[in-house]
């Protein structure tokens, strides 16, 4: 896809450019004829939506996904990314206090950047469950993510490491395949692009990523 034009002073590639692109959502790009996400990374991860509202002009002026917390779900093919990934997520909750559902396992079982109602980040492999430190993603939109090293998790906030997680080293994730809800839990934001790599970023690609959607999208 190339280059996107950047502003001035700034590095501003996009997603494809790092190693290991799974999945690569923007609710500007549907599938034709659909209201389903259409997979950018090549990989046909595209992401089939139930209940999931396409609202043009929210952030920054661009599409989200809007989830209503009831019925809204996302299902795509069946991955693992085992025990190293990234996944980063741009959206913003309608409220304070908000339970925040990433990607998930088939089975519910495992999770992948998921968030209760203290507004922490956690993983959760079945039995060991790494959280972040309580963060504030309510009032804007915001760049979420996790960086997965052999089971051990790094958690981030617009680009910045959330301090060291608690709660214990990850096993093998496998047979994500849904985004937005677990088992009969669902959760309400508003998604304006989320990417996944099966593969561990370095720091300068981490970097590089976050200003991509700084200025996509206007991040503070």
């Amino acid at each position: 896809m190339g280059c996107i034009v950047p502003t001035p002073g700034l590095r501003m590639l996009n997603p494809l450019f790092f190693p290991g692109l799974k999945v690569w959502w923007d609710p500007a790009r549907l599938v034709a004829g659909s209201g389903d996400y259409l997979d950018l990374s090549g990989n046909a991860e595209t992401g089939a939506n139930v209940s999931v509202t396409i609202v043009a002009g929210v952030a920054n002026g661009r599409p989200v996904g809007r989830y209503d917390g009831v019925t809204s779900i996302t299902s795509c093919p069946l991955f693992s990314p085992n025990k190293d990934f990234s996944s980063f997520i741009v959206l913003k909750l309608p409220a304070p206090a908000g339970n925040q559902i990433g990607w998930v396992r088939t089975g519910a079982a495992q999770q992948i950047l998921t968030a209760n109602a203290a507004e922490n980040l956690a993983c959760f492999d079945g039995a060991n469950h790494p959280t972040s430190v309580v963060i504030d993603y309510d009032t804007k939109f915001t760049s979420i993510g996790v960086v997965c090293t052999n089971g051990t998790c790094v958690f981030y906030r617009n680009g910045v490491i959330l301090g060291n997680a608690i709660g214990g080293v990850l096993n093998n994730i496998l047979n994500i395949g849904f985004f937005g809800a677990v088992g009969a839990f669902f959760s309400a934001f508003d998604l304006a692009e989320t990417v996944f790599y099966t593969s561990v970023l370095n720091a300068t690609q981490i970097t590089v990523l976050n200003e991509y959607f700084r200025s996509k999208f206007a991040l503070v």
